[in-house]
């Protein structure tokens, strides 16, 4: 344990608040030592203290740490004065500040729902206003869109309301009688309608997005039933139904899983299928005997070329592997001891959590590729009063930092060295999630990579020669040197590691 924050039974750690962010050595969260309410901490290297008392007193700012952008961290916090807002911080008690005022008052109007970077810019959301900026408050700007938008929390997994897209983004909104799919272009600031749809009801609109092959999937809930489009990127296109899994239009539950360059899985309440990027046809992938129900996350992750799921049957949990394929969809492993927990994929390995109902163990799994069964890494003791569970929140290298309730100091934070390969060697460069994409002038990013993924960025010549090396982080735009040729770029990071052959001109 890192540090009894909230000394005694009491919860230093809010299970429903996994904030996490890194810089460096250092790690954020979000924290409450019982006198000053929920706050920004960090940790580094074993040391915990609070940055800021944003919200003096014990009412606390709350802080939800949403991302990393140009070494600083964004999060929605509330001052008691402002209402929610964006706050910045670069890790010091004077370094962190209120960003930007989306909302003047302090009704709480600006709360900040989701953020990403994307060409050198940082995109951040209220419930109903979209912005955009460079870094600096005075260049914020509102990005247009004439309808209302709709970009309340996802509900159904790790997904968010809007999505990275090509050069830019891509975001839903609503009228009285249609949803809409906007994208915008580079620096531009307007919103471009790509397509719109009819929907039953004022309280309908676009409840899930994902991207694939340069087309944009998307699940519209019409209040009555979910149903499943996909549109191509540019303005004006005709959005098309995706053929009707099991002969109905009604998704009542889902989950999508990015997978491949060409192909998204969806899970549904007792189906997997995959979306070709390529047509508008589901595959489907194997029945499943599950009590899964809208609104409960999956746990999944990617390893190797195969996708690994957990799904619960009536009281106990199997993990299923697939390639993608009916034959390739099987049961990786089953056991009566499993509990719903969480599943991430991390530096060559999946590691998951079991135990977080009452009476449960509480225990931290880890498979890598070609694994037989997976490995026990660690157990804690039984603790039925408190209902025991282990929470994934992060990573920094080799150190995974855990919540956790165990025994009688309530919820506080955990870090456990894990056994992970950092450097991705393991993992092939053809499933690695990177591409490359060019942005102009010699500059380029780095597609499919999180915002606080830092990057190790190499440009050598056909004979193996270094030319140049960066490090970024996954949100950040690039400029390679002004020379000329064919040469090798490769890139690692947290998710893996890949090599392209490349054209650079001056």
């Amino acid at each position: 344990m890192l540090l009894d924050i909230n000394p005694g039974s009491a919860d230093g750690l809010n299970p429903f608040n996994k904030s996490f962010a890194r810089i460096g050595e250092t790690v954020f969260f979000s924290a409450n030592d019982g006198v000053h309410g929920v706050e920004l901490y960090k940790e580094i290297n074993g040391s915990v203290s609070m940055v800021k008392d944003i919200n003096p007193g014990s009412a606390g700012s709350i802080p939800f740490i949403l991302g990393v952008y140009k070494n600083r961290v964004y999060f929605n916090a509330n001052d008691g004065i402002k209402g929610p807002e964006l706050w910045v911080s670069d890790g010091t008690e004077e370094g962190t500040t209120l960003f930007y005022e989306s909302a003047a008052g302090s009704a709480g109007e600006g709360f900040i729902k989701t953020i990403v970077g994307k060409n050198d810019l940082l995109y951040f959301a209220t419930p109903t206003q979209l912005f955009m900026t460079s870094g600096t408050p005075s260049d914020v700007q509102r990005i247009t869109c004439p309808h209302e938008m709709q970009l309340s929390d996802g509900g159904n997994g790790s997904h968010e309301r809007f999505i990275s897209f090509e050069n830019g983004i891509a975001f839903p909104a609503r009228s009285t009688d249609s949803a809409f799919v906007y994208r915008t272009f580079g620096s531009s600031a307007n919103g471009v309608i790509v397509t719109k749809v009819a929907k039953s009801s004022s309280f309908a609109g676009i409840d899930a997005m994902e991207s694939v092959n340069g087309r944009i999937l998307f699940v519209l809930d019409n209040f009555s039933e979910y149903i499943l489009y996909a549109t191509a990127s540019a303005a004006g296109s005709i959005a098309s139904k995706y053929t009707s899994p099991a002969g109905s239009t009604y998704l009542s539950a889902y989950r999508f899983i990015p997978y491949k360059d060409n192909l998204v899985l969806m899970l549904t309440p007792n189906r997997l299928y995959a979306l070709n990027g390529f047509s508008s046809q589901t595959v489907n992938l194997g029945p499943f005997n599950t009590s899964f129900t809208q609104g409960v996350s999956v746990p999944s992750g990617v390893l190797n070329g195969k996708a690994y799921f957990s799904m619960s049957s009536f009281g106990d949990v199997y993990i299923y592997e697939t390639d993608g394929t009916l034959a390739g969809t099987k049961i990786y492993h089953e056991s009566t001891e499993f509990t719903f927990g969480e599943m991430v994929s991390y530096g060559g390995s999946i590691i998951f959590t079991t135990g977080i109902n009452n009476n449960f163990v509480p225990k931290i799994y880890q498979f890598e590729s070609n694994d037989l069964n997976p490995q026990l890494i660690h157990s804690y003791a039984a603790n039925s009063t408190n209902g025991p569970s282990v929470q994934i929140i992060g990573f920094n290298g080799n150190q995974m930092y855990l919540s956790s309730n165990l025994g009688a100091i309530g919820r506080e934070m955990y870090k456990l060295q894990v056994d992970v390969n950092t450097s991705n060697n393991d993992i092939s460069l053809l499933k690695a999630p990177y591409l490359l994409i060019p942005a102009g002038d010699r500059r380029f990013q780095i597609e499919k990579a999180e915002m606080n993924d830092l990057l190790d960025l190499k440009l050598m010549d056909l004979q193996g020669k270094l030319i140049w090396s960066d490090k970024i982080y996954g949100n950040e735009t690039f400029q390679l040197p002004d020379t000329q040729g064919i040469f090798i770029f490769y890139v690692a990071g947290s998710e893996g590691e890949r090599s392209f052959k490349v054209p650079v001109w001056r």
